[in-house]
């Protein structure tokens, strides 16, 4: 990628200072600094999949499905959609996605948010009797 400490942008200098915690980007050998800078790539990749967002509905007759960009673009949609708050109509739904996970939903008026795949239940322990 950068065969010279020189060409590093100053974006990428300040992470890999950061995370080596050396004073100086020259100190840090070429393939670390690489690799630092493909991670930080990897994950701004991965931070603007979740700027998109999918919106599918049907209202009466009509089903279709809207891609938006960013979190106002898709409630200015959901409003379109649900007539700016006085959608009063029971048969429409609405399912919201992001990066292709289901995040919100609208059913018989009203809203639903779904419980994460990943989220941790804690079991309530046992009374330990003493002895």
């Amino acid at each position: 990628m950068y065969t010279d400490h020189k060409a590093i942008p100053t974006k990428f200098r300040r992470a890999i200072l950061e995370e080596t915690l050396e004073k100086r980007v020259s100190k840090v050998p070429l393939s670390l600094c690489n690799e630092i800078i493909d991670r930080i790539l990897e994950e701004e990749a991965e931070n603007a999949t979740l700027k998109n967002y999918q919106i599918e509905y049907i209202k009466g007759s009509k089903r279709d499905k809207i891609s938006a960009v960013g979190r106002q673009e898709t409630l200015v949609w959901l409003d379109r959609i649900l007539d700016y708050g006085e959608n009063k109509d029971p048969s429409v739904v609405i399912a919201v996605s992001q990066a292709g996970r289901l995040i919100n939903g609208y059913l018989n008026c009203e809203w639903i948010h779904p419980e994460p795949k990943d989220k941790l239940v804690v079991k309530s322990a046992q009374k330990i009797s003493a002895y």
